[in-house]
C-alpha cells in the first residue's frame, strides 16, 4: 500500500470518529442538561517490514515507521446552557456547580436535566420514573401549591398563609468531572468508587430548564467541514489506487 493511500485511509478513520460525536452533539442539541462532547487526535509510530528493491535490484525486507491516528480521550464540556422558562412548576434549572442527585437501580446518578414530574404516589422523580433524592432521601411532595426556592428549599403551601418545607435538594459537585462518565439520559456517574461529590450551592430556578450547551450553528459547521474533508480524502484514495494501478502496469 502506497504512503498515499496509508494516509489516506488514517485521516478517513479519523473523520468517521469526529462525525459520530459531532453527529451525537447535534442529536442532543434540544435535550435538557445535555453536555457536549469533543474529541482530540494524536499520531503513535509502529514498526512495520517492507519488502524493497536495493539498487541492485535484490528484494530485502526494511523496517519503517509508520504513523498511526489514535483518537484521544473524549472530554466532556460542562459549560453552562441557557435556561428556557416553561411554568412547570417541578422543572428545575441550576445556575453555577452542581447536579441534581438520582436514585436508579445503578445506583446514585447526577444529572443538569430537571425535568422532573410527580408520580402516583406522590414522589418527585425524573421522567423515567426516577427519584430525585433530597438531603434526608426520597421527595414526597403530596398535595398543594409547591414551592422551590433558589437554594432547593421545597415547600407545600396549602392556602394563602399556610406554608410548610416538604424537603431539601440533595445538590453536589464533583471538583474533578473528568472522573464523569456519561450514563444516557443526561446522568453521569463517578468512574472511580474513591471519588465521592461534594454538597454544592448553586441557584436553583423552578418553573425552567437548562438547555444542553451545544452550539447549533458551530456543530452544523463542524459536520459540514467534516463531511467535506471525508470526500476529499475519499478522492485522494481513488487518485492514489489508480496511480498504484498504473505503476504495477508497466512495471516501474
Amino acid at each position: 500500500m502506497s504512503d498515499g493511500i496509508w494516509a489516506g485511509l488514517s485521516g478517513s478513520s479519523g473523520a468517521l470518529v469526529r462525525l459520530d460525536v459531532v453527529a451525537n452533539n447535534l442529536a442532543n442539541v434540544n435535550t435538557p442538561g445535555y453536555k457536549e462532547d469533543t474529541i482530540a487526535f494524536s499520531s503513535y509510530l509502529k514498526k512495520e517490514s517492507q519488502l524493497v528493491v536495493d539498487s541492485e535490484g535484490r528484494y530485502k525486507i526494511q523496517m519503517r515507521d509508520r504513523a498511526y491516528p489514535s483518537p484521544g480521550e473524549q472530554k466532556t464540556q460542562f459549560g453552562q446552557g441557557h435556561l428556557k422558562k416553561t411554568g412547570n412548576p417541578l422543572h428545575m434549572a441550576l445556575i453555577g456547580d452542581g447536579m441534581f442527585v438520582i436514585d436508579t437501580p445503578q445506583g446514585e446518578l447526577y444529572t443538569r436535566n430537571g425535568s422532573f414530574t410527580m408520580n402516583s404516589e406522590g414522589f418527585l422523580v425524573t421522567m423515567n420514573g426516577h427519584p430525585v433524592m433530597g438531603e434526608n432521601g426520597k421527595i414526597k411532595l403530596g398535595e398543594g401549591e409547591i414551592i422551590i426556592d433558589e437554594k432547593g428549599g421545597i415547600f407545600r403551601r396549602t392556602s394563602r398563609m399556610d406554608e410548610e418545607k416538604v424537603s431539601q435538594l440533595k445538590l453536589v459537585e464533583f471538583p474533578d468531572k473528568s472522573r464523569l462518565m456519561k450514563m444516557g439520559n443526561s446522568c453521569f456517574a463517578s468512574s472511580d468508587d474513591k471519588v465521592q461529590p461534594e454538597p454544592a450551592q448553586p441557584k436553583v430556578y423552578q418553573g425552567n430548564l437548562e438547555l444542553s450547551n451545544v452550539n447549533p450553528v458551530t456543530s452544523m459547521i463542524d459536520l459540514i467541514k467534516i463531511n467535506r474533508s471525508h470526500a476529499v480524502i475519499q478522492k485522494a484514495i481513488s487518485t492514489f489506487k489508480e496511480l498504484d494501478s498504473k505503476v504495477i502496469g508497466t512495471g516501474k
